[in-house]
């Protein structure tokens, strides 16, 4: 015969727990889209919970919630973001697509990288606004082609098996 004793502990445990703040993005019609501002800091909270936990030799076996309060409200993070719209320049092409990163973004001859262009596909009136974030298309190549759009957004215009489609393109400010 073999007898087996097992420890049972019950303790009493106070744990502090962050609180993650929000991310609250305001449109603001006085900025020029894309410009964010930052308007508040983000500042995450606490929380004070109480436990009963038992142990069983050593290992946690049940736990229970005695007490939960919280002792800092998080502080949401507040971000303005532009979305005046206002057009330096039109041109109407053809628009290609490539596989580049998935994202609302596209290649250009010429515009500096960062700047944001609404890209309209002119048989469907469907249009995007897209950052440009490469080179392209070649031009001495493909001298009908304005803008080389990522696979992601050509999607939102027309389906990928079009090949190239008829869009304006207008640089905003």
């Amino acid at each position: 015969m073999e007898i087996v004793i097992d420890r049972i502990v019950d303790l009493e445990v106070m744990e502090t727990k962050s609180v993650p703040f929000a991310v609250v993005r305001q449109n603001d019609a006085n900025a020029y889209y894309g410009q964010e501002a930052l308007i508040q800091s983000g500042r995450d909270g606490e929380r004070e919970q109480k436990f009963l936990i038992t142990y069983k030799n050593g290992v946690e076996i049940a736990r229970k919630l005695l007490a939960d309060r919280a002792v800092r409200a998080p502080q949401d993070e507040i971000r303005n973001f532009g979305t005046k719209i206002e057009i330096v320049e039109r041109v109407e092409g053809r628009a290609s697509w490539y596989a580049y990163r998935d994202c609302m973004c596209a290649a250009h001859p010429f515009y500096d990288k960062g700047r944001f262009v609404r890209v309209t596909a002119t048989n469907s009136g469907k249009s995007v606004i897209v950052q440009i974030n490469d080179r392209g298309p070649d031009q001495s190549i493909h001298p009908d082609r304005v803008i080389d759009l990522d696979a992601v957004v050509y999607r939102e215009l027309a389906p990928l098996g079009s090949g190239t489609i008829a869009v304006k393109t207008e640089l905003l400010r």
